[in-house]
């Protein structure tokens, strides 16, 4: 199928054109401004679809995603780290667990930065409250199995030492 750009059937400067549709005849005469993308316009005794320009398709694939989607994927491109110490494992699992507050916000909201860490601080003025808040771990010996390697908690006497 041939395709043609919304903008450039505006910019050929005809006053009308000739779209398909379910008519016995097969098309009717259409404006210019009627067109729309996905409609199929004869344009020298051919079918063309119409299409939006390549930046409008971009913008209307991001505005279709919803926040559960672009939550998917962060979390998707944070499994897929390929991270060998524990710290960068630990890390991860903290990341995904802090995307978790994200999923009551709009694309939009997403978009804001202090939206964004309103909804991580999940209601804590500071992330030190929101540790003590229980928000997150709290206790050493929580923080250290999620972190640390098992031979750095038989050294340090799983939380207990040093």
């Amino acid at each position: 199928m041939r395709t043609i750009t919304l903008d450039t059937i505006k910019a050929m400067n005809a006053g009308t054109f000739s779209v398909q549709d379910n008519s016995p005849r097969g098309v009717k005469t259409v404006t210019a401004e009627e067109i729309k993308p996905g409609d199929r316009v004869v344009i020298d005794n051919h079918f063309y679809e119409v299409v939006a320009a390549p930046e409008q398709e971009q913008a209307a694939e991001q505005e279709q995603d919803t926040t559960a989607d672009i939550l998917r994927k962060a979390a998707d491109i944070i499994e897929a780290r390929k991270d060998r110490s524990a710290w960068d494992k630990g890390v991860n699992v903290y990341a995904v667990e802090l995307l978790d507050n994200l999923a009551d916000l709009t694309p939009d909201d997403l978009a804001d930065p202090e939206a964004v860490r309103r909804a991580l601080l999940n209601g804590a003025d500071n992330w030190k409250k929101y540790s003590y808040g229980g928000c997150s771990l709290i206790y050493v010996f929580d923080i250290a199995v999620r972190l640390c390697t098992r031979s750095e908690l038989k050294r340090i006497k799983c939380g207990d030492g040093r």
